[in-house]
């Protein structure tokens, strides 16, 4: 299973909802629990959840240090106004960027940020920066650094 080559891709929480929908499968969950913790039953909740707390804050740009697209998706749904940015290692393989760029969110202004710039307007006032994991089985799922 490529999980953690598609989580750095499209984000723990995109692969962790579509994992969800078939953990009813013990083959899958078996091969999938190889490569990372298996993710809660409730992660579409979850994510809801999480798109309410990050709103919370009144920040009106998001720099994601994943490519969480579930969340970013979720945040459209709450005001499609916000922005939102992911950050891009500079070792990122082209074609992986292509693959991400496709993948972004249309409804809200989404858009890649490319190591080591920084973004102009990106101010404690307005923006938050978003780190993305979860704890499952008492392992704990967060992404190397690692690009390939």
């Amino acid at each position: 299973m490529e999980l953690l080559r598609t989580a750095r891709e499209t984000g723990l929480f995109e692969v962790s909802q579509n994992l969800t929908a078939v953990l009813d499968n013990d083959a899958v969950k078996a091969a999938a629990g190889v490569s990372m913790p298996l993710p809660p039953a409730d992660t579409v909740g979850n994510v809801e959840r999480i798109a309410d707390w990050l709103k919370s804050f009144g920040k009106s740009i998001y720099m994601f240090l994943t490519p969480e697209i579930a969340l970013i998706e979720r945040l459209t749904l709450l005001d499609p106004r916000q922005k939102a940015m992911i950050l891009v290692p500079c070792d990122m393989r082209e074609g992986v960027r292509a693959r991400l760029r496709s993948n972004l969110p249309k409804r809200m202004d989404t858009s890649l940020l490319e190591e080591p710039f920084f973004p102009e307007g990106f101010y404690p006032g307005n923006g938050i920066i978003v780190a993305c994991g979860y704890l499952a089985g008492g392992r704990t799922m967060v992404l190397q650094r690692r690009t390939g």
